[in-house]
């Protein structure tokens, strides 16, 4: 019955959002904020990252670096969720042109495979280059700040790409 107790609470713990686990104070809406501001491609990058410097500046004083761990990681879930749609609505759209085209000999796959393609191998690269990453900046043994960063710069960067795409964003 322990076990099950503590897989229980574990697995409770793990359906929280990581901003409600430490107490840090977090919230979409300066990224949000600043995507509605920005005008060019350049501007809407720089938004990348917006949510998690105010999530340091207001979250209570504490570690620092775990802090901003859990800040980085939780704009990193926004831009996720993000991407998550863009490429959602990329495969709708891709599904009613495949279907009203057919094959017409050009291409051995559907916008939709290359789609799923072209991100597989997207996500196959971003956990490398981030430890690549992590390794050119002789972080100390388990300061992993440099490799949350990366993965928020890329997914963020990876979110604008298929929202450009879509037509969303």
């Amino acid at each position: 019955m322990m076990r099950f107790a503590s897989v229980l609470a574990i697995t409770l713990l793990a359906a929280v959002p990581v901003a409600a686990q430490e107490g840090i104070i977090y919230s979409d809406a300066p990224s949000q904020a600043c995507l509605e501001e920005a005008t060019s491609d350049g501007e809407r990058a720089d938004c990348i990252g917006a949510s998690a410097r105010q999530c340091i500046e207001d979250s209570p004083v504490g570690n620092r670096r775990l802090i901003g761990a859990l800040c980085l990681i939780s704009e990193t879930e926004y831009w996720q969720r993000r991407l998550d749609d863009a490429r959602f609505e990329l495969v709708r759209s891709f599904e009613a042109m495949d279907s009203g085209l057919g094959n017409d000999g050009q291409s051995a796959f559907s916008k939709g495979e290359v789609l799923d393609l072209m991100m597989q191998t997207w996500e196959r690269h971003r956990d490398p280059l981030c430890q690549f990453e992590l390794a050119l900046s002789e972080a100390m043994p388990g300061d992993n700040l440099v490799d949350v960063a990366c993965n928020l710069r890329l997914t963020g960067e990876q979110a604008l790409y298929l929202e450009a795409q879509s037509g969303g964003g």
